[in-house]
């Protein structure tokens, strides 16, 4: 390679311009320069705004740069505060207009007694089922994924079954991990407690909280995302409800 050619690449005009990728700890990065063919209106601004800038760099089609993953772990802790903020606020509408829920929404299936068995092929299916019990299959009919945590059922539970469901879901979280489908069973849950909560149930929603913070030492990517949304809402709205809101994301950061 010659070296004008070598000159050329490291004095071409060009900006990135960030994409968002489905992998928490990567951003990527489109280069745009003079011979870009805009696709968008944001690439035809951006290509325009060439014209006056200054900017020099290495001619590169496409970058992706690792963010490390202490800088994006808070940050995703930040956002799930945030979440934990709108789930108190879903969680309040829910508890006012549960008595018209119930109406609105009427229960359409069976709910189960008390078995713990039965109550994981109904919230988890018969695939998650085999996972946690082996070969104790339930010999009764059952869906490979399990039913989802929906107004018609949950609004339907009182807040005996919401803490017994949600002491088995901790106990299938720590065989398991935050599998996709129990985590919306827990979220579903919490946003039914009533609160104050007595002093064993709050025990308990530590217990489940520290469960999830130990977990997020060992976990995929996916399961991270999870679990600090998890984590938040125990943390925040369950037990110390009274510091969600901006001061305590402002006082976080």
């Amino acid at each position: 390679m010659s070296g004008e050619n070598d000159s050329d690449k490291i004095t071409k005009k060009g900006l990135f311009i960030q994409h968002h990728t489905r992998r928490p700890y990567s951003v990527q990065f489109q280069f745009i320069d003079s011979d870009t063919v805009p696709l968008g209106g944001n690439e035809f601004n951006l290509k325009s705004k060439l014209k006056e800038s200054d900017v020099s760099c290495t001619q590169i089609e496409e970058l992706t740069i690792e963010i490390p993953q202490e800088k994006e772990q808070r940050h995703m802790r930040q956002c799930a505060i945030r979440y934990a903020e709108k789930f108190s606020e879903y969680a309040q509408i829910l508890k006012k207009e549960k008595e018209f829920l119930k109406k609105k929404f009427p229960r359409k299936v069976k709910i189960p007694e008390v078995e713990i068995t039965d109550w994981c092929l109904f919230c988890l299916g018969s695939r998650l089922y085999s996972k946690i019990y082996g070969e104790k299959q339930s010999e009764k009919p059952s869906k490979e994924v399990g039913h989802l945590p929906v107004l018609s059922i949950i609004v339907h539970l009182n807040q005996h079954k919401v803490l017994m469901v949600l002491k088995y879901l901790h106990d299938w979280f720590l065989n398991l991990g935050m599998e996709e489908s129990l985590g919306m069973w827990v979220y579903a849950l919490l946003a039914c407690l009533n609160k104050p909560l007595d002093e064993y149930n709050e025990k308990f929603l530590e217990r489940f909280h520290n469960s999830c913070e130990i977990h997020l030492k060992d976990c995929d990517e996916y399961e991270m995302y999870r679990l600090y949304r998890i984590s938040a809402i125990l943390e925040y709205f369950c037990l110390n409800s009274d510091k969600v809101g901006s001061t305590l994301v402002k006082n976080f950061m």
